[in-house]
C-alpha cells in the first residue's frame, strides 16, 4: 500500500524518468522524438530523470501553494522500483486549498506538443477525515498549457482519475501496481497535443472554501509513484537556418563561414554539401532524457580549402531532433588565385604592369618606385584600363630606381612583386662575351654556344640563389619547346649555361619568379648557319670544259627534309656570285653533286656551295667554302 511505502520511505510521491544518452537516428520518427525517463523500457536501467520536474500549482488560476505542503523528493536518480515518489506532506501537515496541487511535469519545447505519453505508476488517493462531505483527495493525470491542465488524460479504460471521495474513509483509491516490475501497469494516452502533461494529486471538495489536510497520523493522504514515462513529443516546425556571411559575389577558399542552425527540440546534425557531395558535417551528442535532447543551437564551421576556382553549388542542411529538415542552396564563385602580373615594361617615364584574372577579375592595383635600394618605395598615382596598370614617373627622379607592382582582384586575393630585370650575352668558346642585341646570337657551325646572364631588380640590386630555365625550339616548322637547361644565380645574380653545338634554335630564358619577385622572361635566337663538304674533280681546265662538284651537307643535330635539300652551285665571276646548277642533297649523308661548264676564258673562278633557308631544315642561310678552278 503506497500509505505505507510513504511512511516507511519517508518520501511523497514517485517521478522516474530515465533517458537515452545517445539515441539512434532510427527512433526518431519524422516530426517526433521519444524522451524517456526513469524505469521505462527503452531506458539505461539506470533510473535517470533529467524532463519531469515537480511543480505545485492551482488548477483554479489562484496563488500557487507552497513546495512545502508536498513531500518532493530529489529529481535527478529514480533506480528504485518505485521510481520516485511524491505525495501529501507526511512531516509537518499543513492544510492546502481546493484546487492546490503537485504534479510531476513534462514541458514540451517551445513550438512543440506532446503527440503520445505512456506512464508506468502507481497512485493513491483518499478523503482527509471520516466527515461526510470531507474535502478529498484525488490523483489524476493532465494536458493543457500548464501543470493543471484542463484536459484529463483518458483511454478506452476511461480517464486518469481516481477520487478518494468514493472509498470509506481510510481506504485509498489506487491506480496501477505498487513498483515497477514484471507486473508493471502502464497507460498509453495517444493524440494528446497539448504542450504539457502531468501526472500528480490535488485538493478537492464540494465547497470552493474548503481545505485539505495534507496528512494525519495515518500519513500522507494521497500520493504517487512515477516509476516510468515515455513521452512522444511533436515537432512539425521546421529550424531555423543562419548563414554567418553572405555567400554572393567572389569568395576565397580560405574565408571562414559559419551555419548556425536553432530549434527549441535541437539541432541533431548540420551538413555542408559542395556540388553533390558532403564535404563536412557535425553531427550532435543527444541525450534523449531532456525535453529537448539536442543542443538548441548548433554553429558549423568550414571554408571551401582546395576548391578549385569556378563556379560552385553550396548546400547548407539543418536536421532538429524530430527530424524536420531546413537547406539553404546558394551558388558560390570560388577564386583563391591572385593576379598574374605578367609584365611591367618601362617606356621612358611610363610603367605599364600588363595585369590579368582569369576567375574575378583585377580589382585595382599599385605602382611604386624607390630611388635608392635601400629606399622605401613611394606609390604613384595608377590608373588600371583594359588590364593595364599605368603610372608616370615625376621627372626629379634621376637614374634608375626599383619598381614594385601591387593588386588586389575582385575576391580580396593579393599579390606584390618586384619587377625584376635580365641582361643576356653569349660567349662562343674562350671569345669574349657579346651582348644579345635584336633577341639574336649568330654562333657558327659546330660551335658550342654559352648563354651568360645577370638577374636584379630595375635599381640593381641583384636576385641570388634563384632558379633559370631554358627552354629551347629549333627554328623548322612543326618543332616543339623543351627544356635544355637550368641554373641558378649565384650571390651577384649570374648565371651561365653552355649550350652543345647544334642547329638555330629560340632560345627562351625564364626566371619564374618567387614570393616578392616578378617574374622575367628573355628570348634569344641562336641563329648557326647552314655548313657543307666541297671538293672538285679537278682544279684546272685548259680551255673549255666541265667539272663535276661533290660533298655532303652537314646536319648536326638533325636530319634532311623528306625527299631531300635542294643546294645552289654557285661560281663567282667579276665579282658576282651566280648560280650554275641546282641540285638536291639526299640520303643519310646529305651527299650532293653538280656540274659545272667552263667556255674556256681565261682566269681563276671561285666556286661554292650555297644553303638556302628552309622551313623543314633547321639551319640559317649558309655556305660551303670556296674551290678555286684555273682556266688556261
Amino acid at each position: 500500500m503506497l500509505a505505507g511505502l510513504m511512511r516507511k520511505d519517508a518520501a511523497l510521491l514517485v517521478a522516474t524518468i530515465v533517458g537515452l544518452l545517445a539515441l539512434p537516428a532510427a527512433s526518431a520518427r519524422a516530426g517526433t522524438y521519444d524522451v524517456v525517463a526513469c524505469n521505462t523500457v527503452g531506458g539505461d536501467g539506470g533510473g535517470i530523470n533529467r524532463a519531469w520536474t515537480v511543480e505545485p500549482y492551482n488548477r483554479a488560476g489562484k496563488s500557487t501553494p507552497p513546495a512545502s505542503a508536498f513531500s518532493i523528493p530529489p529529481l535527478e536518480r529514480c533506480s528504485t522500483p518505485a521510481g520516485l515518489t511524491m505525495g501529501s506532506a507526511a512531516v509537518a501537515p499543513t492544510n492546502v486549498r481546493v484546487d492546490d496541487g503537485a504534479a510531476f511535469v513534462f514541458h514540451a519545447p517551445a513550438d512543440a506538443t506532446v503527440k503520445d505519453v505512456t506512464f508506468w505508476r502507481f497512485t493513491q488517493s483518499r478523503a482527509t477525515s471520516a466527515a461526510v462531505g470531507a474535502p478529498y483527495w484525488v490523483s489524476v493525470a493532465r494536458a493543457g498549457t500548464s501543470a493543471g491542465g484542463a484536459v484529463v488524460l483518458g483511454g478506452t479504460s476511461g480517464p486518469d482519475y481516481c477520487s478518494g471521495a468514493t472509498l470509506i474513509y481510510p481506504a485509498y483509491c489506487g491506480r496501477g501496481v505498487n513498483g515497477f516490475g514484471t507486473g508493471s501497469v502502464s497507460s498509453t494516452y495517444t493524440a494528446v497535443g497539448q504542450p504539457v502533461v502531468s501526472l500528480g494529486i490535488e485538493c478537492a471538495a464540494a465547497a470552493t472554501t474548503a481545505t485539505c489536510p495534507t496528512a494525519n497520523a495515518d500519513g500522507p493522504h494521497a500520493g504517487v509513484q512515477f516509476q516510468g514515462a515515455k513521452v512522444t513529443v511533436e515537432d512539425t516546425v521546421a529550424p531555423e537556418l543562419a548563414l554567418s556571411s553572405p555567400l554572393d559575389g567572389w569568395r576565397r577558399p580560405t574565408d571562414a563561414f559559419t551555419a548556425t542552425g536553432t530549434d527549441a527540440s535541437g539541432i541533431r546534425l548540420t551538413r555542408m554539401i559542395l556540388d553533390g557531395a558532403e564535404r563536412v558535417s557535425q553531427a550532435a551528442e543527444c541525450d534523449y532524457h531532456l525535453p529537448a535532447p539536442c543542443p538548441t543551437q548548433s554553429a558549423l564551421a568550414y571554408d571551401l580549402t582546395g576548391v578549385i576556382d569556378g563556379r560552385h553549388a553550396l548546400t547548407t542542411i539543418v536536421q532538429d531532433t524530430a527530424g524536420n529538415v531546413t537547406r539553404a542552396d546558394r551558388t558560390v564563385d570560388v577564386d583563391g588565385t591572385p593576379p598574374v602580373i605578367a609584365e611591367a615594361p618601362v617606356s621612358g617615364r611610363t610603367i605599364t604592369a600588363l595585369l590579368s584574372d582569369a576567375s574575378s577579375g583585377v580589382a585595382g592595383g599599385t605602382i611604386e618606385i624607390r630611388g635608392k635600394r635601400d629606399a622605401p618605395f613611394l606609390a604613384l598615382p595608377t590608373t588600371l584600363r583594359g588590364g593595364k596598370l599605368v603610372a608616370t614617373v615625376p621627372k626629379s627622379v634621376k637614374g634608375s630606381y626599383g619598381i614594385r607592382v601591387s593588386a588586389t582582384d575582385n575576391a580580396g586575393n593579393a599579390i606584390a612583386s618586384l619587377v625584376t630585370s635580365m641582361s643576356l650575352s653569349t660567349r662562343i668558346g674562350s671569345g669574349h662575351a657579346r651582348k644579345v642585341q635584336d633577341a639574336r646570337a649568330t654562333v657558327g657551325y659546330g660551335r658550342a654556344v654559352t648563354v651568360l646572364g645577370r638577374l636584379t631588380s630595375t635599381d640593381g640590386a641583384p636576385v641570388a640563389g634563384q632558379p633559370i630555365v631554358l627552354n629551347g625550339i629549333q627554328h623548322r616548322a612543326g618543332a616543339t619547346s623543351s627544356q635544355v637547361a637550368t641554373a641558378t644565380t649565384d650571390a651577384d645574380g649570374r648565371f651561365s649555361v653552355t649550350l652543345p653545338a647544334g642547329p638555330s634554335q629560340r632560345l627562351t630564358v625564364v626566371y619564374p619568379g618567387a614570393a616578392g619577385m616578378l617574374t622575367r622572361t628573355r628570348e634569344v635566337a641562336l641563329r648557326v648557319p647552314a655548313s657543307a663538304t666541297i671538293r672538285a674533280s679537278k682544279v684546272r681546265l685548259s680551255g673549255a670544259g666541265s667539272v663535276r662538284f661533290s660533298g655532303r651537307l652537314r646536319m648536326l643535330g638533325t636530319s634532311l627534309p623528306p625527299g631531300g635539300k635542294i643546294v645552289d652551285l654557285q661560281a663567282s665571276q667579276n665579282g658576282r656570285w651566280t648560280t650554275v646548277d641546282a641540285v638536291r642533297a639526299s640520303g643519310r649523308d646529305g651527299a650532293w653533286h653538280a656540274v659545272a661548264h667552263f667556255r674556256g676564258n681565261a682566269g681563276r673562278f671561285p666556286i661554292r656551295l650555297r644553303i638556302r633557308r628552309e622551313a623543314l631544315f633547321p639551319y640559317e642561310l649558309g655556305y660551303s667554302a670556296s674551290v678555286v678552278i684555273t682556266v688556261r
